[in-house]
């Protein structure tokens, strides 16, 4: 199982990485590394670097390597026992909030996962669903916005929704950790595409108000 995961990630490391930044560590995280998996998780492979190795524009660096395995994870259907492999480059320096993390390349726990009963509390899966339900329901609206009038105003309001939501998971990550409801719900609007159905058309709109004819 080791030897397939790194193999991945060194094929990863080969396209995106290599030449550029020294591979420091490949880790599992994610909810296969700890006790809430099920059987639709994803297997989180994180390829550690450097990105100060890269350039000094470290904010363009990460989004060069999220472009790079977003791809990858496009062209390929890598599994592990039936659980997608989805790959992500790591800055060395960046915080993680998993609650288990493992290092595939020394095979040993880096953050063991708690399990449930030791925090003495359980997650609310109905609040996140909650949640994620109002989330929906405002990029649903956003999105008829957009078909409607695909112009500036509408197009700076998605922005806004969009950094509401990375500012819902962020907030939940602080706070909570991985199984944060902020978290949870963040989890849920993507694993049904709705974040990726308005990224799709704030593009739809952009393009169309930039059109001339």
């Amino acid at each position: 199982m080791l030897a397939a995961l790194l193999t991945s990630a060194h094929d990863v490391c080969d396209v995106s990485v290599k030449g550029r930044a020294k591979l420091l560590d490949v880790t599992l995280t994610g909810s296969c590394a700890g006790y809430r998996w099920s059987p639709s998780s994803d297997v989180d492979v994180h390829l550690i670097v450097q990105y100060s190795d890269v350039s000094d524009y470290e904010e363009l660096v990460g989004s060069y390597f999220k472009a790079r395995t977003a791809l990858w994870d496009k062209e390929h259907d890598v599994t592990l026992f039936g659980h997608p492999v989805e790959v992500y480059v790591q800055d060395v320096d960046e915080v993680q909030w998993f609650s288990g993390v493992y290092s595939l390349m020394t095979d040993k726990w880096i953050a063991q996962p708690i399990p449930p009963d030791a925090l003495g509390d359980d997650v609310d899966y109905r609040a996140a669903e909650r949640k994620a339900r109002v989330y929906a329901r405002d990029i649903q609206r956003a999105v008829a916005a957009l078909r409607a009038h695909p112009g500036e105003q509408e197009i700076s309001r998605v922005r806004k929704l969009k950094a509401r939501v990375r500012q819902l998971r962020r907030s939940g990550l602080e706070r909570e950790g991985e199984l944060s409801i902020e978290n949870l719900a963040f989890k849920g609007l993507r694993k049904i595409g709705a974040l990726d159905i308005l990224h799709a058309e704030m593009q739809r709109a952009y393009d169309i108000s930039r059109s001339v004819g």
